[in-house]
């Protein structure tokens, strides 16, 4: 075996901790060790199952090692060629006349995961767009409620009050302003679903960048007619160069990417 190119990557945590007869149960589809965990922790039980999949179609190997009592941790190994590492300088000015036509429009951002706010807020950083953030259904309530906004990104899972019970809410008091569902759930049931309950769009996660775009431009007003050079800030940013890994999903910004 050749180990040179590859990577283990590790996530430990200090939880409740797993059975032997728990561990072999949490690698398929739809299964949770106990259905009290469900209840109280929340989830379904795919991610896991996912997380399989796509290890092993990139020829890896994932496990869990656990104790009773003291956590859990999830590994696996994959081959990842490394390259050279690449020094792009990116002190370039960059026309990007499209995007910041939408300048000064306001858009509530609905999510829980803050690393799911940061892609969104890095992808939109030089549109002039300006946006607010709400953790939860609740808290997009009462931002909504003293704010008006021309666009909201809803997120459907989330702690306190999800996505579809903050949609009903709103479009009892307000039947225009445009709901776009930005969430991982992609099942034909799922996107029925946030139809019923009055949103717009369903956009799936990982975001595709294009799609993004033609939805804001779809939905929000030019509010600016002139073009506005942009400047990469990112100068002499230095990243490995893994074959498996690209940054096209982050519009190639490297800042965002790290």
């Amino acid at each position: 075996m050749n180990w040179r190119n590859k990577f283990r990557f590790e996530v430990s945590d200090t939880g409740i901790g797993l059975t032997q007869d728990e561990q072999f149960k949490l690698f398929k589809a739809f299964s949770q060790a106990d259905g009290s965990i469900t209840r109280k922790y929340g989830g379904t039980g795919i991610g896991l199952y996912i997380s399989k999949q796509l290890v092993e179609l990139m020829d890896g190997e994932i496990w869990v090692e656990s104790e009773i009592g003291i956590g859990s941790k999830f590994i696996f190994e994959i081959d990842l060629i490394e390259k050279d590492l690449l020094i792009v300088d990116d002190n370039k000015m960059i026309i990007n006349s499209d995007i910041t036509a939408l300048k000064g429009n306001k858009i509530l951002l609905v999510e829980d995961n803050s690393i799911n706010q940061e892609i969104i807020l890095g992808l939109l950083e030089n549109s002039g767009i300006k946006i607010d953030i709400a953790n939860n259904g609740e808290e997009a309530l009462k931002k909504y409620a003293i704010k008006k906004y021309e666009l909201i990104f809803m997120d459907l899972q989330m702690p306190i009050m999800d996505g579809y019970e903050a949609t009903k809410i709103i479009r009892a008091k307000d039947k225009d302003i445009p709901i776009i569902a930005l969430t991982a759930n992609a099942m034909k049931e799922d996107m029925q679903r946030t139809k019923l309950v009055g949103m717009n769009e369903h956009l799936n996660k990982p975001i595709n960048v294009e799609l993004l775009y033609k939805t804001l431009f779809k939905y929000l007003s030019n509010k600016s007619t002139k073009s506005q050079i942009l400047k990469n800030d990112n100068k002499h940013i230095i990243i490995p160069n893994f074959t498996s890994i690209g940054l096209s999903y982050l519009l190639e910004n490297k800042k965002l990417y790290l």
